[in-house]
């Protein structure tokens, strides 16, 4: 799989899956399934989460090798403590990107890699491209695909693309009165 195949697949999936689903309101997996719906996404909507058999209305997967089929894209609506494993059950199970909203950050200091430098080299070995940690998600205006484990309202398409490293920044801009609109926003 080469980059221009998992970028395709992070922006353009035909499924997507949210790890850590949840119908408790307010947590990132509802947030994240809900602003897909809200976007508009087509495509098939996957929750994965072991502790349920259904998730707003869908059927819930135990895990991401027991979907139907491999997800172009999985949201990894996840605390830290989980990345790493669910990263690597990502690639066994054929997700070419993910979207990490956790910081990847570890509060004790690791014995080896950190679990930055543990989740890089997965997606260097495996070929996933990453958006995150520590990030906001992505909108895409245009394709109705809302990758997001924040609450966001309706959002005009426009001509800009924004890149941001700042979820500060993502959303001061995503959310200015000055006329701005987007086609696609990345935090």
């Amino acid at each position: 799989m080469t980059g221009a195949d998992s970028l395709e697949a992070m922006f353009a999936p035909r499924s997507v899956a949210v790890v850590g689903a949840s119908p408790r309101q307010g947590s990132a997996g509802a947030v994240a399934l809900q602003q897909l719906r809200a976007g508009g996404y087509r495509g098939p909507v996957h929750p994965v989460n072991p502790k349920y058999d259904e998730v707003s209305g869908l059927t819930c997967y135990p895990d991401l090798a027991s979907l139907p089929a491999p997800a172009d894209l999985a949201i990894l609506a996840l605390p830290n403590a989980a990345l790493a494993s669910q990263m690597a059950v990502a690639a066994r199970s054929g997700v070419r990107s993910v979207v990490i909203f956790a910081s990847g950050y570890e509060t004790a200091p690791p014995e080896h890699d950190s679990l930055v430098e543990r989740l890089a080299g997965s997606a260097r070995r495996t070929g996933i491209a990453v958006c995150g940690g520590n990030c906001m998600g992505f909108a895409d205006v245009e394709r109705g695909l809302r990758a997001l484990a924040f609450p966001e309202e309706d959002l005009a398409p426009g001509p800009i693309t924004w890149l941001s490293h700042s979820g500060s920044a993502f959303t001061a801009l995503l959310h200015s009165d000055r006329g701005l609109r987007f086609n696609l926003a990345v935090s």
